[in-house]
């Protein structure tokens, strides 16, 4: 059975990176060749993304448990299948091998479509035949720590972990199924978060002066009574220093979504109720990256 793209392009990055830091790994760095290459103390990442987006969206209703129909949001909702996904990281270093970085990215989409089948959201019937607009929006944010195994003037190569918060929020508006013709659309919204834990890889290696490689595989996952939850955040980039305090870069990045928050439902009896929200975002990307 072919395994999935996610898992293809998390083994391709991991084995650029590895290799070398397994090698290098050998080699203690000496303090003058730390000191060669000091490194920024504080960075700040302004990130543009060309991706292409795949997302799910099932709600099931809140007072009941009915499940929900599983919404393709792109067919479905006529939402955009490429945008341009912008998002910030910020960075500090702390002594000679901690760091410190926070990332938020936001993905927020709206369309407009004629429903080709009745759809449940929450416990709602949206009309087969109805004109519905909808608006998205995921919120990734991310938080993490990391220590360089291997930190010298050539190569750095470290292991990170922290948490993520996967927010999303769903608005639909349509000619609800038990309306008659005419009738006022009904709009309903449903916005879930789930925080997980991560841990991963980050790396880099010089090609020539001025020119490097960099690339990170960070992972989360979560089965909790409040919710489950997955994540997977891939990228690798060329990248270029123009000026001592500024680097360009750009590359590939995967982020791969997956939250199913609980809660419980119901007036008379505790129904368990859930929602599962499914985005992967991939493409080439553009960064900008100023150092200090």
């Amino acid at each position: 059975m072919p395994r999935h793209p996610t898992f293809r392009l998390a083994a391709a990055a991991r084995a650029l990176l590895l290799p070398a830091a397994g090698t290098l790994a050998q080699v203690a760095p000496s303090p003058s060749a730390a000191a060669a290459d000091p490194g920024p103390r504080l960075w700040l990442k302004m990130v543009g993304q060309a991706g292409r987006i795949d997302s799910t969206a099932r709600v099931d209703e809140s007072f009941n448990g009915r499940t929900g129909s599983t919404i393709d949001v792109e067919r479905e909702l006529g939402q955009d299948t490429t945008r341009a996904v912008p998002n910030l990281e910020f960075g500090v270093r702390i002594g000679e091998r901690w760091r410190l970085e926070v990332e938020y990215l936001l993905a927020r989409r709206d369309g407009r479509n004629t429903l080709l089948r009745t759809l449940r959201f929450d416990g709602l019937d949206f009309a087969q035949g109805a004109l519905a607009t909808s608006e998205s929006r995921v919120t990734y944010t991310r938080v993490n720590a990391g220590f360089s195994l291997v930190r010298d003037a050539r190569s750095e190569f470290g292991l990170a972990f922290g948490g993520t918060s996967v927010d999303n929020r769903l608005t639909i508006r349509a000619r609800a199924a038990f309306a008659a013709p005419g009738a006022a659309d009904v709009e309903l919204t449903r916005a879930d978060g789930v925080p997980m834990p991560m841990a991963g890889l980050y790396g880099r290696t010089r090609l020539a002066e001025g020119w490097h490689l960099q690339g990170r595989v960070y992972a989360g996952r979560i089965n909790s009574g409040d919710g489950d939850g997955s994540m997977l955040d891939a990228s690798l980039l060329a990248s270029w220093d123009p000026l001592p305090n500024l680097r360009l870069s750009g590359g590939w990045r995967l982020l791969d979504l997956r939250t199913e928050p609980k809660l419980t439902g119901g007036l008379i009896f505790a129904l368990p109720v859930s929602s599962e929200f499914r985005t992967r975002i991939s493409g080439p990307l553009l960064q900008a990256e100023l150092r200090y």
